[in-house]
């Protein structure tokens, strides 16, 4: 979250290396098996794809404990980093179309901020 503005403070070579630690987390998460995927969008935005949910609180928590270690080895606020996941179950049936999907993605994602779900 804030992402770009991280990246304008600490740099796009550290906002780059917490985009390479945030896939490895979610791909850490999941076993990626042949049916799974993982994509980054762009900028902190990452559609993954499974049949296996991953767990939320789990995967913000490993996020921040990886990116906390990365920040205070180049002497960075820990707290710059924080990932919120913004997730839809689509069950067979619950979408017609893709543009379904990318809606409810995206009230999801802007649910996930806690800034957002606030007001």
């Amino acid at each position: 979250n804030g992402f770009k503005r991280f990246n304008d403070t600490a740099g796009y070579h550290v906002g780059d290396s917490l985009i390479q630690e945030l896939a490895g987390v979610l791909a850490g998460s999941l076993s990626m098996g042949e049916e799974d995927f993982l994509g980054h969008i762009g900028g902190d935005d990452f559609i993954l794809i499974t049949r296996q949910a991953p767990d939320r609180a789990r995967l913000e928590l490993e996020f921040s404990r990886v990116a906390a270690a990365r920040l205070a080895g180049q002497g960075l606020r820990t707290e710059a980093a924080r990932l919120y996941a913004g997730m839809v179950l689509c069950s067979p049936g619950v979408f017609r179309y893709f543009e379904d999907v990318a809606a409810a993605a995206s009230r999801a994602k802007t649910a996930a901020r806690p800034e957002e779900a606030a007001t």
